[in-house]
């Protein structure tokens, strides 16, 4: 039984690899841009050069059925070799997806999705690095919409990584000038913020710490209703609201950060 249970995993684990939902490279199947596609999934890197050389508009082509590039596709499933084949043809690190009108999908971008690690198992920084490297916007913005809401925030690449519990992915993405002060949390948004709601005290500790973020006077927020009014809680308020389990990880550095703070 344990043996069958194995290799089921190993079957989930492989087709994740060759079909992520929404970089599947069929997508471009009946466009112009397919041959450059299945060029790019086999990172053949001749065929690359043969068919961008004779159109390099094709570059920053983006599929009908996702609005992705092939760039945005070769990053998320980690084919380094076609990302800088792609940059070095002028793929745009910068350029946004166009998902379809009836579609719910999130805008995105080849330096968002190299900062998600969702698509880095192994919170691998190589690509977020050549993508930074030819101009990649490491304080990039989208508007992230919430669902059945009018509430629009913004969404940066710090933001994306911090979701995680990849710290490395975070203290590259720091290293590489992001700004982790550039948030005014006025509806409770913003790193320090998503550290705590995403259990990721580890990074908090880093940023807070480490790299001396900021304190702003609240940094979580609860929108007023009905007869409630609105609530802003400080970062020590917030942290011990969360129910750790004593001496665990999270508990340690959240006593580890309210002391630092109480004592700056």
């Amino acid at each position: 039984m344990r043996k069958i249970g194995i290799i089921f995993l190993v079957i989930i684990l492989n087709g994740c690899k060759e079909n992520l939902p929404g970089f599947d490279f069929e997508s471009f199947k009946n466009t112009k841009a397919y041959d450059l596609a299945i060029a790019v999934k086999n990172e053949n890197l001749g065929e690359i050069e043969r068919i961008l050389e004779k159109d390099e508009s094709l570059v920053d082509y983006l599929d009908p059925e996702f609005g992705h590039s092939l760039l945005m596709l070769s990053v998320a499933n980690n084919l380094q070799k076609s990302v800088s084949k792609l940059l070095e043809f002028g793929a745009d690190p910068n350029k946004k997806s166009e998902p379809p009108s009836n579609m719910n999908n999130e805008v995105t971008t080849a330096v968002f999705i190299a900062s998600d690690k969702a698509y880095k198992r192994n919170c691998e920084t190589d690509i977020l690095e050549l993508l930074v490297k030819h101009g990649g916007k490491i304080d990039d913005k989208i508007d992230v919409k919430y669902l059945n809401s009018n509430y629009i925030t913004k969404e940066t690449p710090l933001m994306i990584a911090i979701k995680s519990d990849c710290i490395d992915l975070v203290k590259k993405i720091v290293e590489l000038g992001a700004d982790i002060n550039g948030y005014n949390y006025i509806n409770g948004k913003g790193p320090l913020a998503n550290c705590i709601v995403h259990d990721n005290l580890d990074i908090l500790e880093y940023l807070i710490i480490e790299r001396k973020a900021e304190i702003p006077s609240y940094i979580f927020v609860r929108p007023s209703h009905n007869n409630t009014p609105r609530q802003e809680l400080t970062i020590i308020e917030f942290l011990n609201e969360q129910k750790y389990p004593e001496n665990s990880k999270n508990d340690l550095h959240r006593k580890r950060i309210i002391n630092y703070i109480e004592n700056r």
